[in-house]
């Protein structure tokens, strides 16, 4: 579990093609009626960490407390994993997501080390940075403050 943990927090999360209306700097707090949420989610849900949890727990994974901010083709999103009986469930896992070619994809999951550092907010910020390094296009506003 605690590899498993490890890739989880290894990813990040994907923006949505053309939907610029919603791109914004904007929250979005979880509504399965708006489109946006539906397409963010599932596209954490078929991530590579989301599947293995799944596949372990061998039942589909739902998510509470979502909440996102997207710009652009990129987007922020924050979500609880847990499996639909709600009987297994994973720390609030946050990351960056991309559109592409209309899918949301994840790019990366903030990692354990942010959280469990002696200073996450300082933490948080160098691993912002270096995304920042790795993906120049990824615009800062979707990032939250800490």
């Amino acid at each position: 579990m605690k590899n498993l943990r490890a890739l989880v927090c290894a990813g990040c999360l994907v923006g949505l093609m053309g939907f610029t209306a919603v791109a914004s700097q904007a929250d979005s707090q979880n509504d399965p009626s708006r489109p946006f949420d539906s397409m963010l989610i599932d596209g954490i849900r078929s991530s590579e960490p989301m599947q293995t949890l799944a596949r372990d727990w061998k039942q589909e994974l739902t998510f509470d407390n979502f909440s996102s901010r997207a710009k652009n083709n990129w987007a922020w999103v924050k979500a609880d994993p847990h499996t639909v009986d709600h009987k297994g469930g994973f720390d609030t896992v946050s990351g960056v997501m991309e559109l592409d070619k209309g899918q949301w994809k994840l790019i990366e999951f903030v990692g354990d080390e942010v959280s469990a550092a002696d200073n996450p907010d300082k933490a948080f910020a160098s691993w912002k940075r270096d995304f920042r390094k790795h993906h120049p296009s990824c615009p800062k506003e979707i990032f939250p403050d800490k």
